[in-house]
């Protein structure tokens, strides 16, 4: 093996529409207008249970979990089922490359 790479969500995946989905939908969900631009330049980087208690800072920590594992799983079912992956600029080239030389 001459090297190893873990994908830590943006490395190989524009997940971002993924996450934008699920953001809107969970919104949805309970009857209120997502900002998009304003809650993604206010949030980007960090973690769901951290945007909860911003978001909802009289409630629980576990109910912060709970909600952040509702979204996720909305992340997922958008993920997993939106046709296409949009890959980072440069990945295929450099993923191909090794083997086309072969």
């Amino acid at each position: 093996m001459k090297a190893l790479l873990f994908d830590l969500d943006g490395t190989l995946i524009d997940s971002m529409p993924h996450h934008l989905s699920a953001w809107v939908a969970w919104y949805a969900r309970r009857n209120e207008v997502m900002d998009a631009d304003n809650f993604f330049a206010a949030t980007a980087g960090r973690s769901n249970p951290e945007i909860m208690l911003d978001l909802f800072p009289l409630l629980s920590a576990q109910e912060h979990v709970a909600m952040a594992d509702a979204k996720e799983a909305l992340f997922r079912e958008f993920a997993f089922t939106l046709a296409g992956a949009v890959f980072i600029s440069g990945v295929v080239a450099l993923t191909l490359s090794p083997m086309m030389s072969s």
